[in-house]
């Protein structure tokens, strides 16, 4: 199968998980009828890849055939590989055209294909995926796509690559066509305390990760928790309160710079109160019992709890509002990464992730002492709204919460000399 490249034509990321793709050998014929190609057939329901509906680069039927009564789709000889659109550790996404120039589509979705990256050196595998030892045209052309772009991709995912497989997925392409709407995409995590966290903790498992990085990483480019992501715990909740009403805002990070529209506020109001999330929370509760300190390897309830708490929520919304009317309707969201993890390759970091956070007082300090100096933690929990304060505050001493990290598993990088600095300008008056 023989990929040209072309230049660029959208931007911003994301997708929605969903066909499986067969990116099999390129020596069988392809359909060169576009008009086939446009022509595809429904879909039903995505089981597991070896009974699921696919893309196939080896059928030499049309765009959408049937294989021992299972829907395929064949990948037309002359399609060209676009731009990767967005990439994360494990996988990375990219944009494919049709000889004519249009898009992958299927009844009038466009699509994009989602591959799953080779492990670095000394890297065990995060996530459970079919074994493949084929080489193919498809993924040299990718690989050999993604050098030519290395110095422009964020520096933890330079030099990885997408590995040889037979299988990608397609996933729904919920890039905007307009400046009229916006895409908002963010992991809703742990939407419930974790099952092994301190009874008295006075943040969800979210935020207090959430805290360890800001204090612990050298990054001094990482924003302070109350500016990026929203509690976890307001998602999907009726109850009112004032770190409810913010984590609505901090779906959307660019809020500030988008100025103040009303229309907006009530768009990020909307998805932060969607019932999915309550259904995704009530499906880690019940597949979640016992937490990271309790789980056994084998537990493959576990496994996928933490799944859908890795999952990633996609939304469009409009920035203003149509006609004049502020009336917000029906908002478009999908969910997708929802990677199988492996309990066998990952406990062991669930574990000391959740044993470094209890241990430096992460879940449940109320003071950060960080050069002779105290500090408000520059979080928002629903929980520290409902936590009654302690006669006797818990104080993280910065420094030694930094030796006492377990090695290997959290990271070992050395406290950023501006913490200090990036600490004051968190506390609010």
């Amino acid at each position: 199968m023989t990929l040209g490249e072309s230049p660029p034509k959208l931007s911003s990321p994301s997708a929605f998980a969903g066909v499986t793709l067969d990116i099999r050998s390129p020596s069988l014929g392809f359909p060169a009828s576009t008009r086939d190609c446009n022509r595809p057939r429904q879909l039903g329901p995505v089981p597991p890849p070896s009974t699921s509906g696919a893309f196939s680069a080896s059928s030499n039927a049309s765009w959408a055939t049937r294989q021992g009564g299972v829907p395929f789709k064949a990948l037309p000889k002359g399609c060209t590989l676009g731009k990767m659109v967005g990439e994360g550790a494990a996988n990375a996404v990219f944009e494919f055209c049709l000889p004519d120039g249009s898009f992958l589509t299927h009844d009038g979705i466009r699509l994009l294909i989602r591959l799953a990256k080779e492990f670095v050196e000394d890297d065990r595998p995060k996530f459970d995926y079919i074994e493949q030892a084929q080489y193919y045209h498809i993924i040299d052309i990718i690989n050999a796509h993604l050098r030519r772009i290395d110095h422009t991709r964020k520096g933890k995912f330079r030099g990885t690559f997408v590995g040889q497989s037979d299988w990608g997925f397609l996933v729904e392409d919920m890039r905007p066509d307009s400046t009229d709407h916006l895409i908002v995409e963010f992991k809703p995590k742990w939407l419930s305390q974790s099952p092994s966290a301190p009874k008295d903790a006075t943040r969800c498992r979210q935020c207090a990760k959430e805290l360890w990085g800001y204090v612990m990483e050298a990054d001094v480019d990482r924003p302070i928790p109350t500016m990026s992501k929203p509690c976890p715990l307001a998602l999907g909740r009726a109850e009112g309160n004032h770190v409810r009403a913010e984590s609505a805002h901090r779906l959307l990070p660019l809020l500030g710079e988008l100025g103040n529209s009303e229309h907006l506020h009530a768009e990020l109001n909307v998805l932060r109160d969607q019932q999915a999330f309550t259904q995704l929370r009530d499906a880690q509760e019940k597949l979640d019992r016992v937490g990271p300190l309790g789980a056994a390897s084998n537990d493959q309830g576990f496994a996928l709890a933490m799944t859908l708490r890795d999952c990633t929520c996609f939304a469009q919304v409009t920035r203003r509002a149509t006609n004049g009317r502020c009336t917000v309707g029906p908002l478009k969201i999908k969910f997708g990464d929802f990677d199988m993890k492996s309990s066998e390759h990952r406990l062991s970091y669930w574990r000391s992730t959740e044993q470094n956070l209890i241990d430096g007082g992460f879940y449940t300090a109320d003071w950060l002492l960080c050069e002779g100096s105290f500090y408000r933690p520059p979080t928002s929990c629903v929980l520290e709204l409902s936590q009654p304060k302690r006669q006797v505050p818990e104080v993280i001493h910065v420094r030694a919460a930094a030796r006492n990290v377990t090695p290997c598993t959290l990271g070992s990088k050395p406290i950023g000399r501006r913490l200090p600095d990036r600490l004051k300008s968190s506390q609010s008056d």
